[in-house]
């Protein structure tokens, strides 16, 4: 009986200390997990941003929404191309003038790239603080599904989704001169309950759809579902 009783301790011990190992190791693979993605999302970002840079250079009628599409499809893919990442820079090799910085950064707070990748890699920032507010709308979205679903080189318009668990956001950059009706996926309702942030304005309003929504020239747009 004594013996049994030695063994049946004996077992219990061994199931804690597996345990106990298990969440440790579980632990540490979390915890290496979250560096891989943080430093793939910091080449990430330094493949975007160059992108960008390189296409706000170009005169008018050379900027290509497509080229910036395929940059960020291939990003966020499942297999980013490791040459692009590792070749490219962090910053941009030009000034940005107000304008530009406020297109790039907000659509940088957009990206699932992480606060820390949008805001400290870059050193950009809005007028007034209004980032900031942008930031709490986001609530800084790490993990996200995305996807470019229109572009349109004529009008120089990209819209793509960046889906989490807590909300959707649909942003559009209109890279052209003119004013254009923002580009919304198939199957958006009319009468939605949405919040608007466009980079020209800079400024986060709530309100119930009730008509086509506007883009200004060479600004970003998003609209925001929770």
């Amino acid at each position: 009986m004594k013996r049994f009783g030695s063994i049946k301790w004996l077992l219990l011990c061994i199931l804690l200390l597996g345990g106990i190992s298990f969440f440790a190791f579980t632990e540490k693979a979390d915890t290496k997990s979250d560096a891989q993605t943080s430093a793939l999302n910091q080449s990430r970002a330094r493949l975007i941003s160059q992108a960008v840079c390189n296409l706000l250079k170009e005169k008018d009628e050379k900027r290509s929404v497509n080229a910036l599409a395929n940059v960020l499809s291939d990003a966020f893919s499942s297999e980013p191309s490791q040459l692009a990442l590792e070749q490219q820079v962090s910053q941009c090799e030009q000034p940005l003038d107000e304008r530009e910085a406020t297109l790039l950064t907000t659509l940088f707070l957009t990206l699932p790239l992480g606060q820390d990748n949008a805001m400290l890699l870059h050193n950009f920032s809005l007028q007034k603080n209004t980032a900031l507010e942008l930031i709490e709308a986001l609530k800084s979205d790490v993990v996200g599904t995305f996807d470019v679903y229109h572009t349109d080189e004529m009008r120089q318009l990209l819209a793509f989704s960046v889906a989490t668990e807590e909300r959707r956001i649909y942003a559009a950059v209109n890279l052209s001169y003119d004013t254009h009706e923002m580009p919304l996926p198939l199957g958006f309702m009319a009468s939605t309950k949405v919040k608007l942030w466009k980079s020209d304005a800079a400024e986060l309003s709530e309100f119930v759809t009730q008509g086509p929504l506007s883009i200004a020239a060479f600004s970003t747009a998003l609209v925001i579902l929770e």
